[in-house]
């Protein structure tokens, strides 16, 4: 199984996390993808998606918004995802 995980972290915090959750589920092959890098948009070739972030202002940082709204349709692939929260 192939997942992708883009994620967006200012501090680090949110990147230690997506590296843990990638260590504990061997049997899938990770992607990770940095949101302010450029990044694959065509999710077909992965079982699974996730979106990573850390809170902001109990949402989510509109970059990470613009980034989601700018992805072609894919109801097809599976998401998940993830918020970090504290100190």
């Amino acid at each position: 199984m192939k997942a992708i995980l883009f994620f967006h972290s200012n501090s680090g915090q949110t990147r230690r996390v997506c590296d843990y959750i990638c260590r504990q589920l061997p049997g899938i092959e990770w992607t990770l993808a940095d949101m302010r890098q450029p990044v694959p948009t065509d999710l077909h070739g992965y079982s699974l998606a996730g979106f990573a972030t850390w809170t902001y202002y109990m949402g989510v940082p509109p970059l990470v918004l613009d980034f989601i709204q700018s992805l072609p349709d894919q109801s097809q692939t599976p998401a998940f995802v993830l918020t970090t929260f504290g100190m």
